[in-house]
Protein backbone atom coordinates (compact mmCIF):
# COMPACT_ATOMS: atom_id res chain seq x y z
CA UNK A 1 0.00 0.00 0.00
CA UNK A 2 3.09 2.67 1.07
CA UNK A 3 4.78 1.42 -2.45
CA UNK A 4 1.42 2.38 -4.22
CA UNK A 5 1.08 5.68 -2.32
CA UNK A 6 4.40 6.42 -3.47
CA UNK A 7 4.15 5.71 -6.56
CA UNK A 8 1.08 7.67 -7.09
CA UNK A 9 2.35 11.02 -5.11
CA UNK A 10 5.34 10.59 -7.95
CA UNK A 11 2.75 10.86 -10.78
CA UNK A 12 1.29 13.43 -9.10
CA UNK A 13 4.06 15.77 -8.44
CA UNK A 14 5.48 14.52 -12.57
CA UNK A 15 2.09 15.84 -13.93
CA UNK A 16 2.22 18.94 -11.77
CA UNK A 17 5.08 19.95 -12.73
CA UNK A 18 4.54 19.29 -16.44
CA UNK A 19 1.14 21.40 -16.07
CA UNK A 20 3.77 24.69 -14.60
CA UNK A 21 6.03 23.98 -17.63
CA UNK A 22 3.25 23.92 -20.43
CA UNK A 23 2.03 27.03 -18.51
CA UNK A 24 5.09 29.20 -18.91
CA UNK A 25 5.58 27.74 -22.50
CA UNK A 26 2.05 29.25 -23.16
CA UNK A 27 3.00 32.79 -21.21
CA UNK A 28 6.33 33.11 -23.28
CA UNK A 29 4.41 32.34 -26.59
CA UNK A 30 2.05 35.02 -25.87
CA UNK A 31 4.99 37.34 -24.88
CA UNK A 32 6.69 36.71 -27.97
CA UNK A 33 3.38 37.45 -29.88
CA UNK A 34 2.59 40.86 -28.02
CA UNK A 35 6.26 41.61 -28.81
CA UNK A 36 6.59 40.96 -32.13
CA UNK A 37 3.35 42.84 -32.84
CA UNK A 38 4.80 46.22 -31.34
CA UNK A 39 8.23 45.68 -33.29
CA UNK A 40 6.02 45.19 -36.44
CA UNK A 41 3.77 48.89 -35.41
CA UNK A 42 7.24 50.49 -34.17
CA UNK A 43 8.89 49.76 -37.76
CA UNK A 44 5.72 50.74 -39.65
CA UNK A 45 5.32 53.87 -38.25
CA UNK A 46 8.95 54.65 -38.47
CA UNK A 47 8.97 54.21 -42.43
CA UNK A 48 6.03 56.06 -42.85
CA UNK A 49 7.77 58.88 -41.22
CA UNK A 50 8.37 61.51 -44.19
CA UNK A 51 12.21 61.62 -45.03
CA UNK A 52 12.75 65.10 -43.00
CA UNK A 53 12.41 64.25 -39.82
CA UNK A 54 13.36 60.29 -40.05
CA UNK A 55 16.44 60.07 -38.41
CA UNK A 56 17.85 60.61 -34.80
CA UNK A 57 18.35 64.01 -33.00
CA UNK A 58 22.10 64.23 -31.85
CA UNK A 59 21.10 65.23 -28.53
CA UNK A 60 18.56 62.66 -27.91
CA UNK A 61 19.12 60.41 -24.92
CA UNK A 62 20.30 56.61 -26.20
CA UNK A 63 21.94 58.19 -29.61
CA UNK A 64 24.69 56.19 -30.91
CA UNK A 65 26.74 57.01 -33.91
CA UNK A 66 26.40 53.78 -35.64
CA UNK A 67 24.66 50.54 -35.56
CA UNK A 68 25.40 47.32 -37.70
CA UNK A 69 28.56 49.07 -39.24
CA UNK A 70 26.41 51.73 -40.40
CA UNK A 71 26.46 55.59 -39.95
CA UNK A 72 23.18 56.83 -37.92
CA UNK A 73 21.05 59.05 -39.86
CA UNK A 74 20.76 62.27 -37.73
CA UNK A 75 17.98 64.97 -38.51
CA UNK A 76 17.49 68.07 -36.16
CA UNK A 77 14.23 67.71 -36.26
CA UNK A 78 14.27 63.73 -35.45
CA UNK A 79 10.96 62.52 -35.11
CA UNK A 80 12.73 59.18 -33.83
CA UNK A 81 13.14 58.38 -30.11
CA UNK A 82 16.35 55.85 -29.83
CA UNK A 83 15.04 54.35 -26.74
CA UNK A 84 12.34 54.11 -24.97
CA UNK A 85 11.48 51.73 -21.48
CA UNK A 86 7.92 51.01 -21.84
CA UNK A 87 5.22 48.02 -20.12
CA UNK A 88 3.24 45.86 -22.44
CA UNK A 89 1.48 42.72 -21.02
CA UNK A 90 2.37 43.51 -17.45
CA UNK A 91 6.25 43.34 -18.50
CA UNK A 92 9.03 46.11 -18.44
CA UNK A 93 10.26 46.61 -22.12
CA UNK A 94 12.84 48.17 -23.82
CA UNK A 95 12.62 49.28 -27.37
CA UNK A 96 15.50 50.22 -29.34
CA UNK A 97 14.90 52.39 -32.61
CA UNK A 98 17.97 52.80 -35.11
CA UNK A 99 17.82 54.87 -38.08
CA UNK A 100 21.20 54.09 -40.10
CA UNK A 101 22.32 54.85 -43.71
CA UNK A 102 22.55 52.16 -46.42
CA UNK A 103 24.63 52.57 -49.07
CA UNK A 104 24.16 51.31 -53.27
CA UNK A 105 26.47 51.72 -55.59
CA UNK A 106 26.34 50.82 -59.49
CA UNK A 107 29.79 49.98 -60.97
CA UNK A 108 32.42 52.53 -59.47
CA UNK A 109 29.68 55.12 -58.12
CA UNK A 110 29.14 54.39 -53.96
CA UNK A 111 26.21 56.38 -52.27
CA UNK A 112 27.46 55.90 -49.02
CA UNK A 113 23.96 57.59 -47.40
CA UNK A 114 21.89 56.56 -50.42
CA UNK A 115 18.85 55.17 -48.48
CA UNK A 116 18.04 54.88 -44.75
CA UNK A 117 17.52 51.65 -42.74
CA UNK A 118 15.33 51.51 -39.74
CA UNK A 119 15.67 49.15 -37.23
CA UNK A 120 13.43 47.94 -34.19
CA UNK A 121 14.43 46.38 -31.21
CA UNK A 122 12.49 44.97 -28.70
CA UNK A 123 13.93 43.51 -25.32
CA UNK A 124 11.92 41.71 -22.23
CA UNK A 125 12.92 39.74 -19.70
CA UNK A 126 9.87 36.89 -18.61
CA UNK A 127 9.58 34.19 -16.33
CA UNK A 128 11.52 31.73 -19.03
CA UNK A 129 14.71 34.19 -19.60
CA UNK A 130 15.44 37.07 -21.81
CA UNK A 131 14.41 37.89 -25.39
CA UNK A 132 14.78 40.50 -28.04
CA UNK A 133 13.13 40.53 -31.14
CA UNK A 134 14.53 43.19 -34.09
CA UNK A 135 12.68 44.26 -36.88
CA UNK A 136 14.33 46.60 -39.25
CA UNK A 137 13.35 47.77 -43.09
CA UNK A 138 14.85 50.16 -45.87
CA UNK A 139 12.76 53.46 -46.30
CA UNK A 140 12.63 53.77 -49.59
CA UNK A 141 10.99 56.96 -49.61
CA UNK A 142 14.70 58.55 -48.55
CA UNK A 143 16.10 56.92 -51.56
CA UNK A 144 19.13 59.42 -52.65
CA UNK A 145 18.92 58.94 -56.27
CA UNK A 146 19.57 56.25 -58.93
CA UNK A 147 23.55 55.45 -58.73
CA UNK A 148 23.15 54.25 -62.33
CA UNK A 149 22.19 57.26 -63.69
CA UNK A 150 24.82 59.44 -61.51
CA UNK A 151 27.61 56.92 -63.32
CA UNK A 152 26.70 58.06 -66.78
CA UNK A 153 26.43 61.57 -65.62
Amino acid sequence: MAVALFILAVGIAGAASMLVAAATTTAATEHRSAMERLAISELQAAVALDDEVLGISLAAGGYRPAHDGRATATTPDAAVRPLEQTTVAGLQVTIRRDVTWGAASAGAVRIDEAYKVVTITVSWTDASGPHTIVASSAALDSVAGDPSAEAAG
